[in-house]
């Protein structure tokens, strides 16, 4: 038993330290664009301190006796851990906005979404330097993966912790209806870091 928690000590400590660097600076040395105080920074830790965890379908976290997340389960608890509500789902996570207009810069804590306007399937919580952390999949646990890739379908951002009126972001819309969907499991892996 001793061996398996040390093992999986040093497993999370080979992810943690370039994460944490990640945060402070991009490849280049330049400070990132990453939240350092305020929820989205407290949203950022959270989501990170839960890497390594089970994806599970509808899954709110061990806090909610959950063995794991899916990714709305996990958007909506570390943003819980900073105060702030936000929908269950992805798709109406998507609609509570406020959204980041179409190539603004992102910022740490920013949610990204994934699918259409009808159909928005997949989030994950922006970290900077062009990555998020994200329940994606069945068998892939809670990871930290670059948030755009090819053939992707990236959909936009949102940014939660933004006070109400911030200029420059797009205020919050009705959701749309979320289309019917035969019951196939639905893949998005997200390629790892």
């Amino acid at each position: 038993m001793a061996r398996g928690r040390h093992h999986r000590s040093r497993s999370r400590a080979r992810w943690l330290v370039p994460v944490l660097l990640l945060l402070v600076t991009t490849t280049s040395g330049v400070p990132a664009r990453a939240a350092t105080t305020g929820p989205a920074s407290v949203a950022v830790s959270t989501a990170l301190a839960q890497v390594g965890l089970p994806y599970e379908w509808g899954g709110n976290g061990p806090a909610a006796g959950d063995l794991g997340f899916d990714c709305s389960g996990l958007t909506r608890f570390a943003y819980a851990a900073a105060g702030i509500s936000l929908p269950r789902t992805a798709h109406l996570q998507y609609y509570a906005g406020p959204g980041v207009p179409s190539g603004a810069p992102l910022l740490a804590g920013d949610l990204l979404f994934y699918g259409v306007p009808s159909n928005v399937h997949h989030v994950g919580l922006y970290l900077g330097d062009g990555t998020m952390v994200n329940a994606s999949d069945v068998g892939t646990p809670v990871q930290v993966a670059h948030y755009r890739w090819p053939g992707d379908d990236y959909l936009g951002a949102t940014r939660p912790a933004a006070p109400p009126g911030t200029p420059g972001l797009l205020p919050p819309v009705p959701a749309l209806p979320k289309v019917a969907q035969i019951a196939v499991p639905q893949l998005f892996l997200a390629p790892p870091v």
